[in-house]
């Protein structure tokens, strides 16, 4: 019984691996996808996940589902919450080095 797919995808400076997860346990894939955020980059976009979600024949997935969503939506805003942060503490170096 598939519930969600996750892809993953690893960029670097010669090859782009994606891999395509689907999750088939019933109890734990909140708990997975709250996991994998912590440790991903990039993020699928909210038009996308919507699309994926409209999708699913069954109500129940659907719901399960949504609430992954929920969880990788919480985690790009944080991702740019950190972004803004530290390109402020950048911003704040340069000026100092102006300054001194």
């Amino acid at each position: 019984m598939l519930l969600c797919v996750i892809i993953i995808v690893t960029t670097t400076t010669t090859a782009t691996t994606i891999i395509v997860q689907p999750l088939f346990d019933l109890q734990g894939h909140e708990k997975v996808i709250r996991y994998l955020v912590k440790h991903v980059n990039q993020f699928p976009s909210d038009s996308e996940l919507t699309r994926y979600i409209h999708t699913l024949s069954d109500s129940d997935h659907a719901k399960k589902c949504e609430k992954c969503v929920e969880a990788i939506i919480t985690a790009k805003e944080e991702q740019a919450n950190k972004a803004i942060k530290n390109a402020d503490k950048l911003l704040e170096e340069i000026d100092a080095e102006k300054v001194g």
